[in-house]
């Protein structure tokens, strides 16, 4: 604000000045219609004189409205703590969107964790469920291989009877037939 040094030497000078623009203004109207090289008709008149009343309490009126404005360093220090409040608010705005950034990077994060979890779980259940696949397949691979052996196994077994039975036939046909040859060219 003014210092009061300013604000009565500001004072003295308006109502310096609202006294002379009176006095001004009283002997205006003292003054008789007075004919000049124009005459002035008295509505004219009066309205020139309410003009210069109004034009007197305009420049009083004004300075007294402006009075109350701030003076410069009032209007820099308002700016500088304008600005203090622009950077509290600033440094407030930023650690709350820091936190809730903290906040959600963290759930992101757990997030991400639940997913490796998960992820490590599912390839635990395929390296399992490959694993019993394998199994199986070889289980099965290794009975059907024992059942192709074994039926490999009767097949020569069965093809070696018959062979011997096709021997021993042969044989014994030849015998028969040397038998009757023998008999016959006796």
């Amino acid at each position: 604000m003014n210092s009061q040094s300013e604000k009565k030497s500001f004072d003295s000078l308006v109502d310096a000045l609202v006294e002379k623009n009176g006095q001004s203004m009283a002997e205006i109207e003292l003054k008789p219609y007075t004919p000049t090289v124009y005459a002035i008709p008295g509505p004219i008149w009066a309205s020139m004189i309410e003009m210069l009343k109004t034009a007197c309490t305009f420049q009083p009126t004004l300075y007294k409205k402006l009075e109350p404005l701030a003076t410069r360093d009032e209007l820099q220090e308002y700016v500088e703590n304008i600005r203090e409040l622009e950077g509290q608010y600033m440094q407030i705005t930023v650690d709350h969107l820091t936190g809730i950034q903290d906040e959600n990077l963290n759930q992101i994060r757990k997030l991400l964790r639940l997913e490796q979890t998960a992820r490590e779980n599912f390839q635990k259940q395929v390296g399992n469920a490959q694993e019993e696949f394998t199994s199986k397949v070889s289980k099965d691979f290794s009975a059907w291989k024992k059942e192709l052996e074994a039926f490999q196994q009767e097949t020569e077994r069965r093809w070696r009877s018959l062979r011997r039975r096709i021997t021993l036939g042969l044989v014994f046909s030849w015998a028969l037939a040397f038998g009757a040859l023998w008999m016959l060219l006796r």
